[in-house]
């Protein structure tokens, strides 16, 4: 645990600095520490790795009240942001590429001042953020996430939602967001606007009231109802997997699971993932088909195809197919999120893997 700590002047890191190094974090906790940039955790050219890690209550007096860093790219896994506050990234902030991957993570009421993105901050950095909730964080601008100066972030299957202040993304001097399969609703400032406005509706967009659980289930208020639009292939998009960090929590839990009902295929397992070296996809086929094939390929969050793993003939029953993190071309691809896709028919089922590097 890094609690209550802080660094004089302009040092950065007050729970912890991490400097040219790969440390694996699980669990931990930072709370309470504040420092100038980094007031729990400040990265420097260093890739860590951190799981199910809680920052809460930490202040940095420019950028990255949980966690901030330059020139990284760690991988941050099913962590927690709340309370923390900076002049710019409240929860995160990220300057200069390589960039973090984010995935599902909670930021909760987080707060920025001037510099903005009371959720997320990156300025010349463009992280990877999928399966992601974001939940009544605030500032000026950016009340969720803001992007400065070639920043390209892809933001993926995430929530932004009730923003206190600012819209839901704010871009400035040649930032351009790609968001895919995200739920944009009820922020202060806007939620389909700016910079963002053209991707309304559009690559699985929605804006529609997520439904938490809240008090419906108190140990996990941020899970999703049974009705919710981002519950997995939910109306109105079908297409698209689980949005946000949490899946089902309460409601009527066949309601679900109906959409799957009879269908010909689905994922059974993908282990390990995270995964650093190979993961083993395994997928079923309940029904019976002539001259139908199958396929599983790879993508990368922006829709590109990386690999082709099955094109044939299907077979009903349960197959199991390898993954290691290469191409097409057997050329390793770089650490960061990335999307199964099993095609049958008219029918498609979609996976997130995590590749750590």
């Amino acid at each position: 645990m890094f609690l209550g700590n802080s660094t004089w002047g302009i040092a950065p890191g007050g729970g912890l600095a991490c400097e040219s190094a790969a440390p694996t974090l699980t669990r931990c906790t930072f709370a309470g520490n504040s420092a100038a940039s980094g007031g729990g955790l400040y990265c420097l050219d260093s890739n860590p790795t951190l799981t199910e890690c809680v920052f809460s209550d930490n202040t940095a007096f420019c950028i990255g009240g949980g966690a901030g860093g330059l020139s990284a790219a760690p991988t941050f896994i099913q962590c927690t942001f709340s309370g923390n506050s900076a002049m710019g990234g409240g929860g995160l902030g990220w300057i200069l590429q390589p960039s973090p991957t984010i995935a599902e993570c909670l930021f909760l009421d987080n707060t920025a001042g001037d510099n903005g993105g009371g959720g997320i901050y990156c300025s010349g950095a463009s992280p990877s953020i999928m399966n992601c909730t974001l939940v009544g964080n605030g500032a000026g601008t950016g009340g969720g996430i803001i992007c400065y100066y070639e920043s390209y972030p892809t933001i993926g299957n995430t929530i932004i939602a009730f923003s206190t202040q600012g819209e839901a993304v704010g871009c400035i001097e040649e930032a351009s967001p790609t968001l895919v399969c995200c739920d944009l609703f009820g922020n202060a400032g806007g939620d389909w606007v700016g910079c963002i406005a053209n991707q309304s509706g559009v690559d699985g967009n929605i804006s529609g009231e997520p439904l938490f659980c809240g008090s419906s289930n108190p140990e996990a208020p941020y899970t999703l109802h049974a009705d919710s639009p981002c519950a997995a292939y939910s109306p109105p998009n079908h297409e698209c997997d689980l949005i946000g960090a949490y899946p089902v929590g309460c409601g009527a839990g066949a309601a679900a699971e109906e959409l799957h009902r009879g269908s010909a295929l689905d994922f059974t397992s993908c282990a390990p993932n995270p995964f650093r070296l190979t993961t083993q996809i395994a997928y079923s086929i309940s029904a019976a088909s002539v001259s139908s094939f199958v396929t599983l390929a790879v993508y990368d969050p922006a829709g590109r195809l990386v690999r082709t793993l099955v094109h044939a003939p299907h077979l009903m029953g349960i197959h199991r197919v390898s993954w290691n993190g290469a191409d097409d071309a057997r050329r390793p691809v770089e650490g960061g999120i990335y999307f199964a896709r099993l095609s049958l028919n008219d029918e498609t089922r979609t996976t997130r893997l995590i590749l750590v590097r």
